[in-house]
């Protein structure tokens, strides 16, 4: 499937683009967690 998605087949770049963006605004403790910690590093 990962193959498939690299190739278009599910979907154009826009697509693609949109599933990687919601995909990345998952939250959970750990990534909260961690976006705390880098923070406090300056990035």
């Amino acid at each position: 499937m990962v193959i498939s998605l690299l190739h278009g087949v599910y979907g154009g770049r826009k697509w693609m683009s949109e599933f990687a963006r919601h995909a990345g605004a998952v939250t959970s403790e750990a990534k909260a967690r961690a976006a705390r910690i880098n923070g406090a590093k300056g990035g």
